[in-house]
């Protein structure tokens, strides 16, 4: 594609399915096509995906932080702030940033509200988790970060089961959503 946009969608897209090389080339080329666009701060997003998929932590970082030039006040950004500066190990510069995350979403108290908020099946679910909870966004909930860690498939796993059922119609008769 030789719009903006749309190689940004597919770069987002891509990264969600797990395809980070591939999503990195077509943002950046969102990048080369507009340099100065009105909606940086998605594109710079979309660029924060595809280096947390790659494991290239700093570079999500400062992915996030261009980001955050545009809004500094963009939620899900300053989470997924946190996550890097948690896969980093930079502890109190992750602590502040999970801090002012959540301050923003106050409704974020459990594991179940926590995993509500991702995209179902995203391949970048397992690696934000991971910074969160290394960034200590679980901590009031278990101080153990290492069984938390542990768990982060059996979160997953049920968040993807809620999904799948409400797009079937299908209700637990044990929920307490009924």
């Amino acid at each position: 594609p030789s719009f903006t946009l749309s190689n940004w969608w597919l770069g987002l897209i891509q990264a969600h399915a797990g395809r980070f090389k591939e999503s990195e080339n077509s943002i950046l080329k969102a990048l080369e096509l507009s340099p100065i666009d009105p909606e940086l701060e998605r594109i710079y997003g979309a660029l924060y995906c595809s280096y947390l998929g790659q494991k290239r932590y700093q570079e999500a970082l400062d992915a996030s932080d261009k980001a955050l030039q545009y809004h500094p006040n963009q939620g899900h950004m300053l989470g997924w702030r946190a996550a890097a500066l948690g896969h980093l190990g930079v502890e109190e510069e992750a602590k502040y940033a999970l801090k002012k995350y959540l301050a923003l979403r106050p409704n974020l108290k459990t594991r179940e509200n926590f995993r509500q908020i991702f995209v179902p099946n995203s391949m970048l679910t397992d690696p934000i988790i991971e910074g969160l909870v290394k960034a200590g966004a679980f901590d009031k909930l278990n101080s153990n970060r290492q069984a938390l860690f542990n768990s982060i498939p059996n979160i997953i796993s049920k968040s993807k089961n809620i999904f799948d059922n409400k797009s079937a119609n299908q209700i637990d008769l044990f929920s307490d959503d009924i």
